[in-house]
């Protein structure tokens, strides 16, 4: 799943300093996810999170820096009927939008 900023787009990237990540698992099977932030088409940030069975995982301030990024997020699960996102776009520690797993694009 992936998240597209771009400045004056849809998701502006013009007015994200960090984003703040939640990644809730509501099914029971554990799973892992893999979080690359790309900056202007280059990685900048790679974490690996291990998600347990109904549980959730909090990636605090993940930096932006006011540049076009893109967040990817590859599971290792095979269906997204059971993962719930929540992106809190944040400018300067204070959160000016948020975004859920209908704003990513689900990738095959």
């Amino acid at each position: 799943m992936r998240l597209e900023t771009m400045p004056g787009g849809k998701i502006d990237s013009n007015y994200i300093t960090s984003m703040d990540l939640s990644v809730q698992n509501l099914g029971a099977e554990e799973f892992d996810f893999l979080l690359h932030m790309y900056y202007n088409g280059a990685v900048g940030y790679v974490a690996l999170h291990h998600v347990p069975a109904y549980g959730s995982v909090w990636v605090p301030d993940i930096p932006t820096n006011l540049i076009p990024f893109s967040m990817l997020l590859v599971t290792n699960i095979n269906s997204y009927a059971t993962t719930g996102i929540i992106t809190y776009a944040k400018f300067n520690g204070n959160v000016v939008a948020v975004y859920s797993q209908e704003d990513f694009i689900r990738l095959p």
